[in-house]
């Protein structure tokens, strides 16, 4: 008898292809259908963009000592380059002029007389002011290099942007400070106009009261202590300011040292402790204080020109003029020319004091 086996070699084939499919399956995993795309080449980065590394490490750049007082300046990188961001994200970079103010110590957000007189002065046009955000605190020695930095990156940040715009900077105290020693960095100074500076330290590494630079103004107040030159130790100097404004008995020591050096800034000095003072501070006028020049800073902004009436745009004051050579205003020229002359006095009255 002849016995039919189709089905049975049927079965068997099936079994054995099911086995071979096992073993492949449990030798080595299956390759995809598509294999996936090669990770892409990282896109050049422009070193003036604000973009820190995988590493969460930052492009730096020299910051120069930014004081004729000595000590450890410091900068925090992350805080600098977070801030600049801030500052570049609220520009409105479809407005031609853009307006930036670098707040004092202890204050953030445009100064609000500034704040008015630039709504004022682009009444119908839309104002672009921004403040400068940084630490902005008495530990000098960290906040003003960082804000110098932030600074920096924010110029960056608006030359690598590009476009027709005008850069307009005013800051006051601490701001002014800023402003005046990133205008000495030829890397990008010259992306600003014009800048103000209202109530400019005597300890800034860099000066402009002597018409130096044709685009900067500085207003500082007669009887501004911050202001006023520093006899002996700039750095003792810079520490009995400290002292006085922050209340800060550790500092005494170097206060005594500055009231002796300079006998007169030590009189300021001890007069100033009144503003530092709550409740006081609201009653006594204080001479570090520039409400009332925000009118003619934002003129000078925008047109180029600054009228001169009661002080003189310049570290000493007009209180120490002659009566004779006081006008209403003066051109750009007249007031370069009287801020030599009032140098060459003060400079000729030290002379004849050291004698």
């Amino acid at each position: 008898m002849q016995v039919d086996r189709t089905g049975g070699d049927a079965a068997r084939r099936r079994r054995q292809h099911a086995a071979q499919i096992l073993r492949a399956a449990t030798a080595a995993p299956a390759a995809p259908a598509i294999a996936p795309a090669a990770p892409a080449a990282p896109a050049p980065v422009d070193p003036r963009v604000l973009q820190p590394t995988h590493a969460k490490t930052y492009r730096t750049f020299p910051v120069p000592t930014p004081s004729k007082a000595k000590g450890e300046w410091t900068v925090d990188w992350e805080r600098a380059y977070a801030d600049a961001q801030k500052v570049l994200d609220a520009i409105d970079f479809s407005k031609r002029d853009i307006v930036i103010w670098a707040p004092g110590t202890s204050n953030h957000g445009p100064h609000p007389a500034f704040e008015e007189a630039v709504a004022e002065a682009y009444r119908g046009q839309g104002s672009n002011l921004v403040a400068l955000e940084y630490e902005a605190t008495w530990h000098l020695r960290r906040s003003l290099p960082t804000g110098i930095a932030t600074m920096r990156l924010v110029l960056e940040g608006i030359r690598a942007r590009g476009g027709d715009h005008r850069v307009l900077l005013a800051g006051e105290s601490q701001g002014s400070w800023i402003i005046g020693e990133v205008l000495a960095d030829p890397a990008v100074s010259k992306v600003v106009d014009r800048a103000v500076l209202l109530g400019h330290p005597w300890l800034a590494a860099h000066q402009y009261n002597h018409g130096e630079d044709p685009r900067v103004r500085v207003i500082n107040h007669a009887g501004d202590m911050v202001a006023m030159p520093v006899n002996g130790d700039p750095t003792v100097g810079l520490d009995a300011i400290l002292a006085i404004r922050t209340l800060d008995i550790s500092k005494v020591g170097s206060l005594l040292k500055g009231i002796i050096a300079n006998p007169k800034q030590g009189v300021e000095l001890l007069k100033s402790i009144t503003h530092a003072i709550p409740f006081v501070k609201d009653f006594i006028k204080d001479p570090h204080v520039y409400d009332g020049e925000m009118s003619r800073a934002v003129e000078f902004l925008r047109h180029g020109t600054l009228p001169i009436s009661g002080d003189l745009a310049d570290l000493l004051g007009v209180a120490q003029m002659p009566n004779g050579l006081l006008d209403p205003a003066h051109d750009e020229e007249a007031h370069r020319r009287l801020a030599r002359q009032a140098a060459a006095a003060y400079a000729a009255q030290r002379a004849t004091a050291a004698a």
